[in-house]
């Protein structure tokens, strides 16, 4: 079957405009098509998903994913093909091409890239990546990247032993919370690292999240105690916003904030002014 462009809800390396007007809606079960098709029947198609086809090269002998057949195109979805014998210069180079695209979705990282502000940056056209405002990643990069100071990575010699480099680096990570029961009146003070969803979260000045310990005591006592800690947004997010959270939380210059960055952070002088 040489003319087959789509097997298994796959694309065939023979794809042409018929599978492309297939996923844009122009033919279906009720209308097939035929052999005497107008060759612009996709020239009106808006919304391509091309979403899980398995396809490898964009760019086949047919030509049928082009600016030129495709002038209306405004929503693409690319998420779930390898394309894999596309290069991320070429794809961005003919997505830049099409007049009308202005929404796309794309696995990242992926075939354009592991960046989300490189490929927007690439495609000046696109307003929506990936159901989320281009603007608003682009403001929320830049908000992250401003308060997100260098930071003080741990630094070990070869012939350190692993035991070592583990607590050397694990300051930048251990969090504490404090306890008092009935005996002291004082309280004391309980190590602990978050998990890796936890761990990874990065600082900002103005975050979205908040976090947590939450002691639970099912039987009303501490010796029964299971500590958790809570993760919850105190902004409005969407899919595609990085979760950040304030290291220290509820600590104005009037306890000294800059200072204790330095903790995380290579705080430059103008962030104490």
């Amino acid at each position: 079957m040489p003319s087959l462009e789509i097997y298994n809800s796959r694309f065939t390396s023979n794809f042409g405009e018929w599978a492309v007007g297939f996923c844009g809606g122009v033919y279906d079960k009720e209308n097939p098509g035929s052999i005497d098709q107008p060759d612009n029947a996709v020239h009106q198609v808006t919304d391509l998903d091309l979403s899980n086809r398995c396809i490898h090269n964009i760019f086949n002998k047919f030509q049928a994913f082009s600016p030129a057949q495709l002038p209306c195109l405004s929503y693409l979805n690319l998420r779930g093909n390898p394309l894999d014998e596309t290069s991320a210069g070429d794809l961005l180079h003919l997505l830049r091409n099409f007049p009308s695209l202005q929404s796309l979705e794309v696995d990242i990282p992926g075939p354009l890239g592991e960046s989300v502000v490189q490929i927007l940056e690439s495609l000046p056209n696109v307003s929506v990546l990936n159901g989320v405002n281009a603007s608003k990643v682009l403001e929320t990069e830049k908000d992250v990247v401003d308060s997100a100071l260098q930071p003080h990575l741990p630094e070990w010699s070869a012939d350190e032993p692993l035991t070592d480099r583990v607590i050397s680096a694990m300051w930048l990570y251990l969090m504490t919370y404090r306890l008092a029961d009935e005996e002291k009146i004082d309280e004391t003070s309980v190590w602990y690292v978050m998990d890796e969803l936890g761990s990874a979260l990065r600082h900002s000045d103005e975050p979205n999240f908040r976090v947590a310990p939450f002691l639970f005591m099912p039987e009303g006592t501490l010796a029964s105690a299971v500590s958790f800690t809570i993760l919850w947004p105190i902004q409005n997010v969407q899919k595609g916003y990085e979760c950040t959270r304030d290291y220290i939380f509820g600590i104005g210059e009037d306890k000294q904030r800059s200072a204790r960055l330095t903790t995380w952070f290579h705080t430059p002088e103008n962030y104490f002014i």
